[in-house]
């Protein structure tokens, strides 16, 4: 038999597969980037400041607390403890209000999911948190937790006057 047609080398084809693997091996670890960036998402709350003041006229403390999003997702707080209470355990006249970015203040209520507030990312809130004089005292330590939805936690530290 004669040979009809030049033949391709076994150099030639080991090239031509190692190429087409390349190509295939790069194009499926950008698509595997791709899908990663979108079911991995980042939730991270920092408590940027928190103070304390007094209010006589209405005989309670105030806590503030300025939050700042630095996730990369949205957050929302489900709840704020007091010295490991939900702040309704800690006092029955306990209430935690919120403000994201200029709005006005709302209560919050652990039990009713429309007013959580949502924290969008990169973005700062401020919370409230009213408790009566009678229920502590001048130097206790007043561990604050905020607990967002998917059960973090961001806690502070402050002194009672």
């Amino acid at each position: 038999m004669r040979n009809l047609g030049a033949a391709i080398s076994h150099v030639s084809s080991a090239m031509i597969i190692l190429s087409l693997t390349m190509v295939i091996a790069i194009a499926s670890s950008l698509w595997s980037e791709d899908v990663t960036n979108l079911f991995i998402h980042s939730e991270n709350i920092e408590i940027e400041s928190s103070f304390i003041e007094k209010n006589g006229a209405n005989q309670s403390y105030y806590i503030t607390l300025i939050l700042k999003n630095k996730g990369s997702m949205d957050i929302k707080i489900s709840n704020v403890y007091i010295n490991e209470k939900s702040f309704k355990d800690f006092s029955f006249d306990s209430k935690v209000y919120y403000c994201t970015e200029g709005k006005t203040l709302i209560e919050l209520n652990p039990l009713i999911e429309e007013t959580f507030p949502l924290i969008s990312a990169g973005r700062k809130a401020l919370i409230k948190i009213k408790i009566p004089l009678d229920n502590v005292f001048s130097g206790q330590k007043i561990k604050v937790e905020i607990e967002s939805i998917t059960g973090m936690k961001y806690s502070t530290l402050v002194i009672i006057p």
